[in-house]
C-alpha cells in the first residue's frame, strides 16, 4: 500500500532506503520500517513542512 511502485498511497523515499526496507521485509522485525520513517521525518518534515509551519 505504501512501498510498492505506483501504490495508491506511495510514500516518497529514496531508492537506497526503499531497497533497505525491501531487504529487511524478507525477515521482518519491529525495526523493519525505521529507515523509511527516519527518511520521511528528516527529509520531509524536519527540512520542509515543519519549519514552514512554525
Amino acid at each position: 500500500e505504501f512501498l510498492a511502485p505506483g501504490a495508491p498511497c506511495e510514500i516518497n523515499i529514496d531508492g537506497k532506503t526503499m531497497e533497505k526496507v525491501h531487504q529487511e521485509m524478507k525477515a521482518p522485525t519491529r525495526f523493519t520500517f525505521d529507515a523509511a520513517a527516519e527518511h520521511v521525518y528528516n527529509l520531509l518534515l524536519k527540512k520542509d513542512c515543519y519549519p514552514r509551519f512554525i
